[in-house]
């Protein structure tokens, strides 16, 4: 699976043959993850699609308009990251809540391990935090 520019979606069963899918919507698409039995993709203007299958898309309502930049599915919960310090945490991809991040700074990559989220971002901002929705998320010293 393979996001881009201009709600871009292609699909492939083994990485030579691409099929472009049709995502509802324009937004340059940055990011996509899957798990809970869904694909997540995330993009431009807060825009959050789902789909099942790959095929059909549905758009869900992030509640911010920053650019989600990175997505990963860990630990049960879906997390986007974005622009402006945005962390977007999800138990079912469905329904979103924003988080205080701490920084305005942009957050470009999400992962997992350990235990925790971490993020990471621009002028070299860590944050790391488990996703929960009263989740506070703490930023670290950059090495």
């Amino acid at each position: 699976m393979a996001v881009g520019a201009s709600g871009t979606i292609l699909t492939s069963p083994d990485g030579v043959t691409w099929t472009t899918r049709t995502s509802g919507t324009t937004a340059f698409l940055r990011a996509i993850t899957h798990g809970a039995g869904q694909f997540v993709a995330t993009g431009q203007s807060g825009t959050i699609i789902t789909s099942p299958d790959g095929v059909t898309w549905t758009t869900r309502t992030s509640g911010t308009t920053a650019i989600l930049q990175a997505i990963t599915y860990a630990a049960g919960k879906f997390v986007a990251v974005g622009n402006s310090g945005t962390i977007l945490p999800s138990i079912d991809g469905v329904t979103w809540n924003s988080r205080t991040s701490g920084t305005d700074k942009a957050l470009f990559g999400i992962a997992y391990a350990a235990g925790k989220f971490v993020a990471v971002g621009n002028k070299g901002v860590i944050l790391t935090g488990n996703g929960t929705p009263l989740d506070i998320w703490e930023q670290r010293n950059k090495p």
